[in-house]
């Protein structure tokens, strides 16, 4: 247990960087008032490769999360203006975007 321990705490290995994204992702869902259990969820039909849903909260506010569940690249249609919360970036969906295997965004809109 103490050499899992260690590479937990060990900069730059494999499991120190799997425990720091799933820490990130669970202090992102801890902030997210949308993630709340209670905020209405609506489930968007992507194909069967993504399960895609909105979150919901009074007024406009929403997130929209999108996951391709598949090891292959996969499209997803749509178009809008978005910022992941998770990387912090900019998405334009033109006529849709492309996912990679296993990739996820987590989307609010922007004005």
């Amino acid at each position: 247990m103490d050499a899992i321990e260690q590479e937990l705490k060990q900069t730059g290995t494999v499991r120190n960087r799997i425990y720091q994204g799933l820490a990130r992702l669970i202090k992102l869902r801890k902030a997210e008032r949308l993630f709340h259990p209670n905020s209405h969820m609506e489930v968007v039909d992507c194909g069967d490769s993504i399960f895609s849903f909105y979150r919901m909260a009074s007024g406009n506010e929403r997130i929209l999360l999108v996951h391709n569940l598949s090891n292959q690249s996969v499209y997803v249609p749509g178009t809008g203006r978005f910022m992941d919360i998770f990387t912090e970036q900019q998405v334009d969906f033109k006529e849709g975007i492309d996912l990679d295997p296993y990739q996820f965004l987590w989307l609010k809109p922007i004005d």
